[in-house]
């Protein structure tokens, strides 16, 4: 049997910490709260009025406070549409972290809001939503800046600078100088000599007139004079 506009009935937990109340308007409502119960079951259906604007006042105290409340979830969901951070990760933890950073400032800004406008402050003065959330990420950026700075100052070490090799004198770095490399400008390169070896190359033997690989991991000229 279907209950009458305006029965209302609630189950609460075995520790009644938490009540589930159904209340039945135009279609039913199920809502579920730790701070607000309805025990008056006949109440609701004696308040049954013949006008309808009349009947929309009445109802458990947790839709009357859902109600009142709802243009604040509005307005956040608004802005969450409007102001939301993007990422086209398909990673479901990516989006759920940007949600929650997005969600706590708008309810930041709706607490900047409310108390600016609780302060007689006029609403054109208030801070929008766009440049509230850009002066939270200019202050943590800057908060980092000099956290990071301050670290460094701190724990800072002196690295000693290597110190160069001295250069050999001129009579031992030119002995012995016939076998040394040199780099042709090729339109097209040339093939590797060293036996085994199919690489092309632009390296040259000054001494022998042919070509080797001289690459990381590949010195066919090293391994052919050595």
């Amino acid at each position: 049997m279907k209950s009458p506009r305006g029965t209302a009935d609630q189950s609460t937990r075995s520790d009644n910490a938490v009540a589930c109340i159904k209340w039945v308007d135009k279609k039913p409502i199920a809502m579920v709260s730790d701070a607000f119960w309805y025990r008056a079951k006949r109440h609701m259906q004696k308040v049954v009025q013949k006008r309808e604007e009349i009947f929309g006042r009445a109802g458990p105290s947790v839709v009357k406070h859902y109600n009142e409340k709802m243009g604040e979830v509005d307005l956040a969901d608004r802005m969450l549409s409007f102001y939301s951070q993007r990422s086209r990760t398909s990673r479901w933890t990516m989006h759920t972290m940007l949600h929650m950073v997005d969600l706590a400032c708008v309810n930041c800004w709706l607490r900047y809001r409310s108390d600016k406008l609780a302060q007689g402050l006029a609403k054109r003065s208030v801070m929008d939503y766009p440049n509230f959330k850009l002066c939270i990420a200019e202050t943590l950026i800057s908060e980092n800046a000099t956290d990071i700075a301050s670290d460094d100052e701190d724990g800072a070490v002196t690295v000693p600078r290597k110190r160069a090799n001295e250069l050999p004198p001129v009579g031992f770095r030119k002995k012995d100088a016939m076998h040394l490399p040199l780099k042709d400008d090729l339109q097209n390169a040339s093939r590797c000599r060293k036996p085994g070896c199919n690489m092309k190359t632009r390296h040259r033997c000054s001494w022998c007139d042919i070509y080797f690989c001289i690459e990381l991991g590949r010195n066919c000229f090293f391994e052919f004079h050595a």
